[in-house]
């Protein structure tokens, strides 16, 4: 009797291991890597004209925040982009770029128009292939940067603070620095878009656009 107990209990205890293991394999170990590449990417090179509906003609540079609700990496760098923009707004359009049309809370408190980009269009336009990823593009459209915003996950290494050192070159009109151009491959999550099939919709949807 005593012997079915005891193997009854390693069994739960084997369990209860593999499930944390799998979490902790879920928000963490995977992520430590970069995003896989989509075999349809396209690969989108700065200097690119990056022509997209929902922009309007102005003199500032605009910066696309690709944000996924559902991805634990994009839940991580929150509060620097909130920082980003109350540190720029009045310098640069901020828009946020979500997979479908969910609505996203920071963005609203910080009163960003929020684009639905359900079949990837605006991704692929861009060359994104995974979420948190920001997009820089000069006031005439033209690709500046594309990438992370930091290499550590909760962009608290000063350093390796991609997004925010392109936007300040971007506004400056200088160069991209060399160390940005450097900033590696993306990590975090594979885009819905990438991954489903079977859409047909060709519809990018505006929500939240604030004045």
């Amino acid at each position: 009797m005593n012997t079915i107990k005891a193997i009854g209990c390693t069994a739960i205890l084997v369990t209860l291991l593999g499930t944390i293991i799998a979490i902790f394999w879920d928000q963490q170990i995977r992520y430590l890597k970069p995003t896989v590449k989509p075999k349809s990417h396209t690969t989108v090179i700065p200097g690119t004209q990056i022509t997209l509906s929902f922009l309007r003609e102005d003199t500032k540079p605009i910066f696309l925040h690709f944000y996924n609700p559902d991805c634990p990496c994009s839940k991580f760098n929150q509060d620097h982009f909130r920082q980003l923009v109350r540190r720029y707004k009045g310098q640069v359009n901020f828009y946020t770029i979500v997979p479908n049309n969910t609505e996203e809370p920071l963005s609203q408190e910080l009163n960003i128009p929020i684009i639905s980009d359900s079949d990837g269009v605006i991704a692929d336009a861009c060359g994104i292939y995974a979420t948190p990823q920001a997009v820089i593009l000069t006031a005439k459209g033209t690709l500046y940067y594309q990438g992370n915003y930091n290499k550590a996950r909760y962009c608290t290494t000063r350093s390796t603070r991609f997004a925010e050192l392109a936007l300040q070159s971007a506004i400056t009109e200088q160069p991209l620095p060399l160390a940005v151009q450097r900033a590696g491959l993306p990590y975090g999550c594979n885009l819905p878009s990438d991954t489903n099939t079977g859409t047909n919709s060709q519809t990018i949807s505006l929500t939240n656009l604030f004045n």
